[in-house]
């Protein structure tokens, strides 16, 4: 009977002293809307309650540790998100208690980068390299979806859709596949990527618009001292002073990633004549007496690539040629 009376007395302790504490830990609800926002994304925290009258009892909102702003029955509180997140707390007062709750929010986002795969640049060339019609184009997507613990779950462990100007891409969509391969149409302008994420936690989606742009090839001339001059491109109908001149012609973004290629045919021509140069993309102009100007071409293709071909007209000036 003692026994009996003892664990009655214990279990109504054990009410008395914990039960009280489940209660306020369950009083307060915090809930912010969207629930994965990316960076700058305005948010909408609301406090609700079975048990309190928050419509009658004074509310205090905290955003990262400062007080932001209270008063009686403010259920609401609007922010902008951070780059890194950021920590919400509210403090609900009553006539005879205080209860508090927070939340961490953290953000998300989805970069898409995209990158021409096997397109030429010259030495030294510190830009990006630009897509021509026919270029082979890399298009990758990274999800920024940050956990309860600020962790980044593996790209890889997405299911991606794709698709090219509304066109869904089956073939290069599914499990892990974050990146999808293109070429531009000869006809196309631009070009309008999209692509959704799904994971474990919820789906993100971007689109991108890539243009092709025209295909260039600059002129250079070519020192037997110091090699390239590329800080300066010739002009048309520029004067050299000399009469005998290295041509250097550098086809930009042009599918390869060497300029010696044995895929890539060029053709040089000199006042319209067929000329063959010692090195496909290098041309010595020698001007004979007397003779003022001259044009040359230059025209390079590639064997098996489709849309990959390019050529440029250019006059020589000489000043001292009598």
């Amino acid at each position: 009977m003692k026994s009996i009376l003892s664990k009655k007395l214990i279990f109504s302790l054990f009410v008395f002293l914990v039960f009280p504490f489940f209660v306020n830990a369950q009083s307060l609800e915090l809930r912010s809307s969207p629930t994965y926002p990316e960076v700058g994304d305005s948010i909408s925290a609301t406090v609700s309650s079975f048990d309190i009258d928050v419509n009658k009892s004074e509310i205090s909102w905290y955003k990262d540790g400062k007080f932001e702003r209270k008063g009686v029955g403010m259920k609401n509180f609007s922010f902008a998100v951070g780059p890194t997140g950021n920590t919400i707390k509210v403090s609900v007062k009553t006539n005879s208690s205080t209860f508090e709750q927070s939340i961490k929010i953290n953000p998300s986002s989805m970069d898409v980068l995209w990158e021409v795969v096997g397109g030429y640049e010259p030495p030294f060339y510190k830009g990006k390299v630009s897509p021509i019609k026919g270029s082979r184009i890399k298009v990758v997507a990274i999800p920024q979806i940050k956990n309860e613990k600020g962790l980044v779950p593996d790209a890889s462990t997405f299911v991606y859709t794709w698709k090219k100007d509304g066109s869904n891409f089956t073939g290069q969509s599914g499990y892990g596949l974050n990146s999808f391969l293109y070429s531009p149409g000869i006809l196309d302008k631009q070009n309008t990527i999209e692509v959704s994420a799904s994971g474990t936690s919820r789906s993100l989606s971007k689109s991108i618009n890539v243009t092709p742009s025209s295909s260039e090839i600059h002129f250079y001339e070519y020192s037997l001292t110091y090699g390239p001059l590329y800080n300066r491109a010739i002009k048309d109908s520029q004067v050299f002073s000399e009469t005998k001149v290295n041509i250097l012609a550098e086809p930009y973004f042009i599918f390869t990633k060497n300029i010696n290629d044995p895929s890539l045919v060029s053709e040089w021509k000199i006042n319209n004549s067929l000329v063959k140069p010692a090195s496909p993309n290098l041309l010595l102009i020698n001007a004979e007496k007397n003779v003022t100007k001259t044009d040359i071409s230059f025209k390079t293709w590639h064997k098996t690539e489709l849309l990959q071909d390019m050529s440029r007209r250019l006059r020589l000036n000489f000043s001292n040629n009598e």
